[in-house]
């Protein structure tokens, strides 16, 4: 794929070859450009949800402006047990209304964001230590 615009938004990794020439001359070099994740998306690791106020509920957090958003928690089985589509519903560390047990769970996002032009959605997983 090749552009003979003067600006080129490269939205992919991989390498690239640049051509700059004017009346005088002309320079040829190649570029390779790296994916650096820049979602600024902070996801705690533990969470307490024991009712004394201080992380009663999990709940990422990021300043991006999300145009794709879901948040999904599973258990130790794989079976989820709490699914968000805003930023702004935490888990509250129960599943169907029954008090989850102490552990460690696992989450999975899968987002897209005003910071991707193309409009590709990302996966972020990890997991979370429920303790009371």
């Amino acid at each position: 794929m090749g552009s003979i615009d003067t600006t080129f938004d490269a939205t992919y990794p991989g390498d690239y070859s640049v051509l700059l020439s004017n009346r005088c001359g002309a320079f040829v070099d190649n570029v390779q450009l790296f994916y650096e994740d820049c979602s600024n998306i902070y996801a705690p690791n533990t969470f307490t949800p024991n009712g004394d106020g201080d992380n009663d509920v999990y709940r990422l957090v990021s300043d991006q402006d999300f145009t794709f958003f879901q948040f999904r928690v599973f258990n130790r089985q794989g079976e989820q047990i709490f699914a968000s589509s805003s930023i702004d519903v935490a888990w509250n560390g129960t599943s169907n209304g029954t008090v989850s047990p102490i552990g460690v769970y696992t989450f999975q996002l899968v987002y897209s964001s005003n910071l991707n032009r193309n409009g590709g959605k990302y996966i972020k997983q990890g997991h979370i230590h429920l303790i009371r």
